[in-house]
């Protein structure tokens, strides 16, 4: 059975060929994948979310889609492997031909971090997806004439899905007529779950369908029945930011056509919903600067549709009969919070049974919490945190009750992890294993973590330093290596000095290198007697 190596035996066993090929694993965005997944039935497709999720190695790397034409939909980006492996070169400052094991094996590592930072770089190449399947797989699939596996039909499906053609843009009755779930096209998703999708909810919707000039809704046709939608979003058009469209939640029957919303949003230089969840708090994403902004939102001159009903609000909570926001400073008088799905609507502030009193969500320094105990998940900023690796507000108590404290951590957003996200070391402690990584030594040995460790060469692996012991390798007792240090028969301890030897090291070599003559091996037995 084939030893299991760890991560770091296996970089340095990867190095000579990295450094011949100038290859690394390949990594692709979150929204390639999405688009990938909408079409994995095709064989190529299947093949490059495989090959991301393996090990194998590439010339190319960090594959995103690139959507600088809107017109073009079969463009990406990518990085040349190699020029990934010289920049985390030139950022570690050491020269790329004069450079140890060690270093090739940190070099390697870096290039798979900060990720972000290469799916922004300035020297990204573009060029369309067919000649990235080559780039990949060199004379594995057809050009063309073998429809459904080769390239041809591929990039045909990778162009569909990014297909912006179905959206229309509907308001005044017609946005009652699409909000209807007799008119999505079947399945699941946000879309076919929504609370507004009833006949019943029609009458709450004329806050949408009386104020034409001011709030549309974007739909997706669905291309195999055009009388059904996969998708649809609100659109507001904004007194502040002046001039500016706003695309509300984004409701699909299938998730990966979320993209197509964000896609179609970019041609038209909308801000969006970063995150598709019922927060008004934002990040929204503006299109037009390609980057996420946090700002309010404000529409003004509405018609108030009064005992009628309010449709349920995922951003624009906060209404005051003329004017909406996501933001309750924005609005005045008697406010009304649009959170409740029968059409009716809540003061603004409510009960916390955490706090015992009533709260404003919406204070600046009040944040919603993923994960809470109790009837709210509102908590004030110091009563919870934001886990990186969960990518959660998560309350302190929650998870103090319902975590695993991590001994070791780098900050406070790491310190709790779900059973099973962290790693136990040798010394019995617990971290995470991004943390054991880089702080910490994995030896096969003990097959475990070390947070104290010494390399041995004998080994050829780190050993904990409180098991080890420390030997001599030569007769000059000039070299040394570390053994374990329970008698496991490759070091011995000679009496004549006290000293430990490689058991390579034989008596009768020691004897003739002190020049120990019989009479001093005579002088010795009689000063033991």
């Amino acid at each position: 059975m084939k030893k299991m190596l760890s991560y770091d035996d296996y970089m340095l066993e990867m190095i000579a060929e990295a450094l011949s090929k100038d290859e690394l694993k390949l990594v692709i965005s979150d929204s390639l994948r999405n688009v990938l997944q909408s079409i994995i039935k095709h064989p190529i497709s299947n093949r490059i979310i495989g090959s991301a999720d393996g090990d194998k190695e590439y010339k190319v790397t960090y594959l995103d889609l690139d959507d600088s034409d809107p017109k073009k939909k079969d463009m990406v980006s990518f990085m040349n492997s190699n020029k990934v492996l010289d920049d985390s070169i030139k950022k570690s400052g050491w020269d790329k031909t004069d450079m140890d094991d060690d270093e090739w094996r940190i070099v390697h590592r870096q290039s798979y971090r900060n990720q972000s930072d290469f799916f922004t770089a300035l020297n990204r190449s573009k060029t369309k997806i067919g000649r990235v399947v080559g780039k990949l797989y060199p004379g594995e699939y057809k050009q063309s004439g073998d429809p459904g596996n080769d390239i041809e039909s591929f990039v045909n499906m990778f162009k569909a899905a990014r297909d912006t053609s179905m959206f229309e843009i509907v308001n005044g009755k017609d946005i009652k007529y699409w909000y209807n779930e007799n008119q999505y096209t079947s399945g699941g998703g946000q879309l076919n779950n929504s609370c507004m999708k009833y006949d019943k909810c029609a009458d709450y919707l004329e806050l949408y369908s009386d104020n034409e000039d001011k709030v549309s809704l974007v739909i997706l046709k669905d291309p195999q029945d055009d009388k059904k939608i996969r998708g649809r979003a609100i659109l507001w058009q904004l007194d502040s930011p002046s001039g500016r469209t706003f695309m509300d939640r984004i409701y699909t029957a299938k998730d990966s056509d979320v993209i197509l919303f964000q896609e179609f949003a970019k041609e038209n230089g909308w801000l969006h919903k970063k995150y598709q969840n019922m927060d008004e708090g934002g990040p929204w994403v503006d299109t037009k600067l390609d980057k996420d902004v946090s700002m309010d939102l404000v529409v003004n001159g509405l018609n108030d549709p009064g005992s009628g009903g309010y449709p349920y609000m995922d951003t624009m909570k906060f209404f005051d009969g003329d004017s909406i926001s996501n933001d309750e400073d924005n609005v005045s008088g008697d406010v009304k919070k649009l959170e409740d799905t029968s059409g009716g609507y809540e003061e603004a502030g409510e009960y916390s049974d955490f706090y015992d009193e009533n709260i404003n969500p919406d204070d600046d320094n009040m944040i919603y919490c993923d994960r809470y105990d109790g009837d709210s998940g509102y908590r004030y900023e110091d009563d919870c945190f934001y886990s990186d690796y969960y990518n959660e507000s998560i309350c302190n108590q929650y998870a103090e009750d319902n975590m695993e404290e991590l001994d070791h951590y780098d900050d406070w957003g790491d310190k709790y992890r779900d059973y099973g996200d962290y790693v136990t070391t040798h010394e019995g402690n617990t971290c995470s294993e991004e943390y054991a990584t880089d702080h910490f030594a994995w030896s096969e040995y003990h097959d475990e973590w070390l947070e104290d460790s010494v390399y041995s060469e004998y080994h050829q692996d780190h050993i904990a330093e409180d098991e080890a012991t420390e030997v001599y390798t030569d007769v000059e007792g000039v070299d040394t290596d570390w053994r374990i240090d329970d008698g496991d028969g490759h070091w011995w301890k000679w009496d004549h000095d006290g000293e430990k030897y490689d058991d390579d090291i034989t008596e009768e070599e020691l004897i003739e290198h002190h020049d120990l003559g019989d009479d001093d091996e005579e002088d010795e037995d009689e000063d033991e007697d």
